[in-house]
């Protein structure tokens, strides 16, 4: 598939600004021109696919169907030239490949928060007959939510390279696939954990790297990066196992990885060379005709034009909102994604901006680094403007060859010849950041913000100084980007993160109330006040902020789950009061434990899946006095983990509770096994000798 390049038109209609690759196809940042369409000025993403590599069978209309609490909705459709094009609406987020590489390596609750976000919505993905490809370039992060681009009903669109699953029988190429997806989550959180991918033919063990990671979970993500795809973990399992370290509090030591990462595994990253990858797709037997096809248009981004669909259904005219079907009128779904630990020994990581909403020129650069493109891009002004772009645009191509060296010379020059320019400031700080030199990034941002200030740069500045364990220039820059950017609500909330590393939970509050008060419905700002008012011990805050963030995302299935936990954690706090009259405090321990069943009920509900929301459910019923929901709950959970130790323990709770204490003490037994250490687990073996 040829490929458009920077300036070149897309149907006379869109103006390609950049032009990136992609996984299958290419994604293309354009801005709409047409005088007729309402949209005109604004820029969209459009994803381009080789119209042979489609079944003739398929009835395009569908990709309007995806579920939005997956998928970015698709704005419209068109064929030109033989190439299919999806318009998407505005994509907002972070591309993962953004977060993922500069940021290596996570911490261990962080990367297994983040693994579990991009899991979850592939086993309901599933369920509905949708797929996806798994890859950081598809693959973006909101503040609440993960949602990928590329996708859609099962068998409409190719999903992988160089292979051909598309002869086997349907249910054997759904498992293969699923081993596929599999393996990439595994990769993900081998290349979070481990800083380094893997070298061709060689699995390091995790623990060679660093000292923190439970061999349960080195057991599975070693074993998703087996060879034999049917030796993999089904994707049930992988999910399971992630929502019982999240259970379980998994948090690490906070200690440096015991051996240097391996920076060339890393320049041979298997998720980068897959966009390098020349295979093609896995061709249909019998693929639509691009003659026919041609100038066919649907969606609502061309209102005024005629359906040429010759397969199309009647009932689904040209220009309405097809997607918007009863069961998807709901507002999207959205999980739990780096929610920071409250954990003081676990170094947070920084949030980054909302730059393809906010910054779409820093994103269009950004972007490109990571994608490894020239600088062809560039429209070169003259004398110093031009020096200038020349050395950037060197520094692009090093970084291209993975020659960080000789990127950062070219970059450092770049921003000697015109240290006003804020594009090559931050893009000398991106190569620092991404080489691990924090310091560095810091010193250059230092000196540039006197040429550049702009609070942008001094966010930059903010982020860089917090991984350098420079709190105080981390604090002060982010307060300088906020004196020139009062109402920016995530500059305040980089500010609540600097101070929850600084343990002061009082000023983590205020900057995250002031969010609130700029963008009252946000929903992931509220869940984290919460978190930080429960660190302050202001319970009754905390669950007004809470059940304001699931009344804001009631299909947030993450912040039922903190919410249930707030109300347990009310009913220990009535029931720890000593000066409470009984019938008081009885009245408000049952009040409490009612309105935590039912929210855990509602996170099953949203995500059946969990073992982590029938863990908690369990818990609850069982206090409710309800033995038989809470044996039920807690048998589901082990049947999703069934390594889970604290699932092992809540069932022997249970089950010595209804008389069965043989079984109790098997499954207690069964919990210190994988947990030695746990003194609980300890004395629930040693009370029933």
């Amino acid at each position: 598939m040829k490929m458009k390049r920077k300036d070149e038109w897309i149907r006379d209609t869109f103006q390609v600004l950049n032009v990136y690759p992609f996984v299958l196809g290419a994604l293309y940042y354009v801005r709409i021109h047409s005088p007729t369409q309402h949209s005109m000025g604004q820029t969209r993403f459009i994803h381009a696919l080789d119209l042979n590599w489609v079944d003739e069978n398929v009835r395009m209309e569908e990709l309007f169907h995806r579920n939005p609490s997956f998928f970015f909705p698709i704005e419209g459709l068109f064929v030109e030239d033989g190439i299919l094009y999806q318009v998407f609406e505005n994509v907002e987020g972070t591309l993962f490949t953004q977060r993922l590489y500069p940021s290596v390596p996570w911490s261990l609750a962080e990367s297994i928060r983040l693994l579990t976000s991009i899991s979850r919505p592939l086993v309901k993905m599933y369920a509905e007959g949708q797929f996806t490809v798994v890859h950081p370039q598809n693959i973006f992060i909101t503040d609440d939510s993960v949602r990928f681009l590329y996708g859609g009903p099962e068998g409409m669109l190719p999903k992988r390279k160089g292979s051909q699953y598309r002869s086997l029988p349907l249910e054997e190429r759904l498992r293969m696939n699923e081993a596929l997806d599999v393996y990439s989550l595994g990769l993900m959180g081998y290349m979070m954990l481990t800083g380094t991918a893997l070298e061709p033919g060689k699995v390091q063990s995790m623990r060679w790297y660093r000292d923190d990671v439970p061999s349960d979970l080195e057991h599975m993500v070693l074993k998703s990066l087996g060879e034999h795809p049917l030796d993999r973990p089904r994707l049930s399992e992988f999910v399971g196992r992630l929502e019982m370290f999240l259970a379980e509090g998994l948090r690490g030591t906070g200690t440096a990885p015991q051996g240097k990462p391996n920076e060339d595994t890393v320049r041979e990253d298997p998720f980068a060379l897959l966009l390098k990858n020349d295979d093609l797709p896995d061709s249909p037997s019998a693929a639509l005709n691009p003659d026919e096809w041609e100038n066919w248009v649907a969606g609502p981004l061309f209102p005024t034009q005629e359906c040429r669909d010759p397969h199309r259904s009647h009932e689904l005219p040209p220009g309405n909102k097809v997607w918007e079907r009863e069961e998807f009128q709901e507002e999207a779904a959205t999980f739990e994604v780096l929610a920071p630990s409250s954990d003081p020994s676990v170094k947070k990581k920084p949030i980054f901006f909302d730059f393809v909403r906010k910054k779409p020129a820093l994103w269009s650069v950004a972007l490109l680094l990571i994608a490894g493109l020239g600088a062809s891009y560039l429209l070169f002004g003259t004398g110093d403007e031009e020096e200038a772009a020349r050395y950037y645009g060197e520094s692009v191509r090093y970084m291209k060859d993975e020659n960080y060296p000789s990127a950062i010379s070219k970059a450092k020059l770049a921003v000697e010849t015109d240290p006003s320019d804020k594009q090559y400031l931050l893009h000398l700080a991106d190569l620092y950041h991404q080489k691990q030199k924090y310091n560095k990034a810091v010193d250059i941002l230092e000196q540039g913000v006197k040429k550049v200030s702009d609070p942008e740069v001094y966010y930059t500045l903010s982020v860089n100084a917090l991984w350098s364990g420079q709190l105080n220039r981390a604090e002060s820059a982010i307060k300088k980007a906020i004196s020139k950017d009062k109402n920016n609500p995530d500059y305040l909330y980089q500010l609540a993160n600097i101070y929850g590393e600084k343990e002061d939970y009082k000023a983590a509050i205020q900057s995250l109330e002031s969010a609130v008060d700029i963008k009252p419905d946000q929903a992931s700002y509220r869940d984290r006040l919460a978190e930080f008012l429960l660190e302050e011990n202001q319970p009754e805050k905390a669950m007004t902020h809470a059940e304001k963030a699931v009344q804001l995302k009631p299909n947030n299935p993450a912040y039922h789950m903190r919410l249930g936990r707030i109300y347990l954690t009310q009913r220990k706090r009535f029931s720890d009061d000593s000066k409470l009259p009984s019938k008081k405090k009885q009245k408000m321990m049952d009040q409490y434990t009612k309105s935590a069943v039912d929210t855990f009920e509602q996170a099953t509900k949203l995500y059946p899946d969990s073992a982590n929301a029938y863990y908690f459910l369990s818990i609850a019923e069982y206090y409710a006095g309800d033995l038989k929901q809470a044996k039920k709950s807690a048998k589901r959970s082990l049947e999703l983990a069934p390594g889970a130790a604290s699932s092992h323990y809540q069932y022997g709770i249970v089950l010595q509770r209804m008389g069965e204490k043989e079984k109790a003490r098997k499954h207690y037994k069964k919990a210190l096994s994988l947990d030695p250490d746990n003194k609980r687990y300890k004395e629930a073996v040693q009370q029933l000798k």
